[in-house]
């Protein structure tokens, strides 16, 4: 048979057997141990899916409205679909990833997907991790309207190259992996960090105002500015490349180049309202 959450909270804590499927429309699922949500499709239609211990669920997806997916302080939700996911974005939708006091890992696999009515979505990171499992992580991001990591909160790109239509907030993008490029496709605000092993392609008009200290070079697209107002650190001999005309990099904050043993070069036309630091 199938399962309907309809509010409240239900924590499943053991292996069930749900070959119909489990439906949460509001309220708080929480997991406990794999085979818990049986093995029919997961389908969310709002509320929470929490993964309260380090779980596996590997029920494929149906997801839509506003919904929330978080794993517990000091735990693991690895979210691996059988074979595929499911979205179907609608105008004004909340996709939310943690949450305060929720402040695990969500490992996020995809197989296969497919997404209805994209660019409507908005993504929210507002605690913990969400990290990519594969090379088709950028694939959820790049469906959204926009996508904002707060405070404290982050998202690993994992050594997977992964691009934003717009990125937003004051937490953290890493790479904890191999060299991956992180790619601005939309014009975006974003005060937070920029570390690990990624490199940046920046193809529209961005602003960086936290700490950029990332391993690899970066790129301004042709007809793009990069402007930088909090600290932009070069911790190697990488430097600022032109993807073509207009390429330009304006520094009001500080730019600093601190590693390395030979030059960086800034390709593209560079105004500096701000500090530069070169030691």
């Amino acid at each position: 048979g199938a399962f309907t959450i309809n509010g409240g909270t239900v924590i499943l804590n053991h292996a069930n057997t749900i070959g119909g499927g489990v439906t949460l429309n509001a309220g708080l699922l929480g997991v406990g141990a794999a085979g818990a949500l049986g093995t029919g499709t997961l389908t969310i239609n709002g509320g929470e899916l929490l993964g309260t211990t380090n779980v596996t669920v590997a029920n494929n997806l149906s997801l839509q409205g506003n919904f929330a997916i978080a794993a517990a302080h000091g735990t693991t939700l690895n979210i691996n679909p059988a074979s595929n996911w499911v979205m179907n974005q609608s105008a004004g939708q909340l996709i939310t990833f943690g949450a305060p006091g929720q402040d695990g890992t969500v490992i996020w696999h995809t197989p296969s997907a497919v997404v209805g009515a994209p660019g409507q979505a908005t993504l929210a990171v507002q605690g913990g991790t969400l990290q990519g499992a594969d090379s088709f992580f950028g694939f959820l991001f790049g469906t959204m309207l926009q996508t904002t990591v707060g405070q404290g909160a982050a998202i690993d790109i994992s050594g997977f190259n992964t691009g934003f239509t717009k990125l937003l907030g004051s937490g953290t993008v890493t790479d904890s992996g191999g060299a991956a490029a992180l790619t601005l496709t939309g014009a975006s605000n974003f005060s937070g960090a920029l570390s690990g092993a990624l490199s940046l392609v920046v193809n529209a008009s961005s602003t960086l105002g936290g700490s950029s200290a990332y391993a690899g070079a970066t790129t301004i697209a042709a007809g793009a500015t990069l402007t930088n107002t909090g600290a932009f650190t070069l911790s190697s001999d990488v430097g600022i490349a032109s993807g073509g005309a207009g390429a330009a990099f304006v520094n009001t904050g500080s730019f600093a180049k601190i590693g390395g043993s030979g030059t960086s070069t800034v390709a593209t036309s560079f105004a500096n309202n701000g500090f530069l630091v070169v030691g």
